[in-house]
């Protein structure tokens, strides 16, 4: 469940985060759009009400004039403010169209998330994030700046949809990025432990969470994560840096103790 998966993330940092009745927020949005259809027949009818209830009544968009907020990245907030970022409006977009049996699809474009609906003929784009404008396929190769050389390629591997732990994993790296930005390393730190339960071959989370670790004086932990992080990337870049790092860190546990 893609939509109790993104209000998870949120209940990590928030623990007052009520996510049943999140849910049941969308669960009516999506009746009242199937309400709105009244006696549409087709797949297109029910995905143009959808549009118009989504982004002209109830004027969900992106928030452009603070996008790199945490808040962001949080669909309960995105359902109480109508602001969000791609991804997370996607979602919502999402949830909704499956509830009202839409195929519609997540696409991760290079910066920026979109969401695909089939018709059965044609494959439409919209843009969450813009109100619900409506993009070729040239237009994602715009956004996403492919050069023409490339764009073979940029079909198979950027217009494929995405799955749903992809979604959930591109949404915490949105959120460990914002944080880290202003400087606020304990729920960085949350955001770390959670993409490394989605992805726990990713090494580099390994050395992400030591270096909050370390920042939140955590020092058991921050040594733990770095030495793993060496063992399993042994010729990593920043090894000599991270091993000078380990070894201060190291000796001041000893003196601790």
């Amino acid at each position: 469940n893609l939509a109790r998966g993104a209000l998870l993330i949120s209940k990590a940092i928030n623990p007052l985060v009520d996510v049943d009745a999140a849910l049941a927020k969308i669960d009516a949005l999506a009746a009242t759009v199937r309400q709105l259809a009244g006696d549409a027949l087709s797949p297109r009818e029910m995905f143009d009400t959808l549009n118009r209830y989504l982004f002209q009544i109830e004027k969900f968009m992106g928030n452009r004039a603070d996008y790199y907020h945490p808040q962001n990245s949080f669909l309960d907030v995105a359902l109480l403010i109508k602001i969000g970022l791609p991804i997370t409006l996607s979602v919502l977009y999402l949830e909704l169209g499956w509830r009202l049996g839409l195929a519609v699809d997540g696409i991760g474009l290079p910066g920026h998330f979109l969401v695909a609906f089939h018709d059965g003929n044609a494959r439409i784009y919209v843009d969450p994030f813009h109100s619900g404008q409506f993009l070729t396929e040239g237009d994602c190769m715009d956004i996403a700046q492919v050069p023409e050389d490339d764009r073979g390629l940029f079909r198979a591997e950027y217009l494929a949809p995405v799955s749903k732990k992809a979604m959930l994993y591109r949404m915490l790296i949105n959120l460990k990025q914002a944080y880290i930005a202003r400087n606020n390393w304990l729920p960085a730190h949350q955001v770390v432990d959670l993409a490394l339960i989605l992805r726990p071959t990713e090494t580099h989370l390994l050395r992400d969470r030591g270096l909050l670790a370390y920042r939140l004086h955590q020092l058991q932990d921050a040594v733990f994560d770095i030495q793993q992080y060496l063992l399993k990337v042994p010729s990593a870049a920043d090894a000599d840096w991270l091993e000078n790092h380990l070894q201060a860190m190291q000796a001041k546990l000893l003196r601790l103790n």
